[in-house]
């Protein structure tokens, strides 16, 4: 059985990856070879490499399986199996992403030069309020109290009690890869004009409205 770890690129999938391994045990992978991460997840290019070799004849063993192989994907749903969705501001989404890529912001907004859906399209895809079989977690929690999260949303969901504790590393990860972990929050307010942020509440203020992301008017 596959396990998915689903959303929108640098919405926090790094972290509850982290979350989970610590507190549970739980190795997970990634649909894409992600050297830069190897150091947090051995074995994880590894895994990729032959999951891309052949996808398809890959998916249908691991669906075959009786165990569980808890992978990280930023594409659409392929399957109905069990997902954990991560979401962020999506002001701090795009923000992030833009530095990562080094493309506008307005780029990311829209989708434009990307090989990844909107912030948006991924919510309405996965549907995490609605999907079966599925949890949501936010960012913004998990930077809060990540050992709450794994209690009350990442046990219960695994049917697990937690076996250790998590003990975050960011500041000595942002020294060390700052290419990688560059911001654990509100990110966005230094970096998006009035401009960008009247196009995102365009192309995404139904989902952050949903979310309880904010009001428009801080783009005003």
């Amino acid at each position: 059985m596959i396990m998915w770890i689903a959303g929108a690129p640098h919405n926090g999938s790094t972290l509850i990856r982290q979350i989970i391994k610590q507190c549970f045990g739980f190795n997970t992978y990634s649909k894409y070879i992600e050297e830069n991460l190897d150091f947090l997840f051995p074995g994880g290019s590894e895994f990729a490499r032959v999951y891309l070799e052949n996808e398809f004849t890959r998916l249908r063993w691991l669906w075959g399986t009786p165990l569980t192989t808890i992978i990280k994907t930023h594409e659409m749903p392929i399957d109905t199996g069990p997902a954990i969705f991560v979401m962020r501001d999506g002001r701090d989404a795009v923000t992030a992403l833009s530095h990562f890529w080094k493309i506008p912001i307005s780029y990311v907004i829209t989708g434009q030069l990307s090989a990844f859906p909107g912030w948006s399209d991924y919510f309405w895809a996965w549907n995490p309020l609605e999907r079966p079989n599925t949890i949501l977690v936010k960012f913004e929690d998990m930077i809060r109290d990540p050992n709450q999260v794994a209690r009350e949303q990442l046990g219960p969901f695994f049917g697990l009690e937690p076996k250790g504790e998590f003990v975050d590393k960011f500041e000595k990860n942002k020294n060390e890869f700052p290419q990688l972990f560059q911001d654990s929050g509100s990110c966005w307010q230094h970096h998006m004009t009035a401009t960008d942020l009247k196009l995102f509440w365009r192309c995404h203020g139904e989902v952050m409205k949903i979310m309880g992301y904010g009001e428009e008017d801080v783009a005003e």
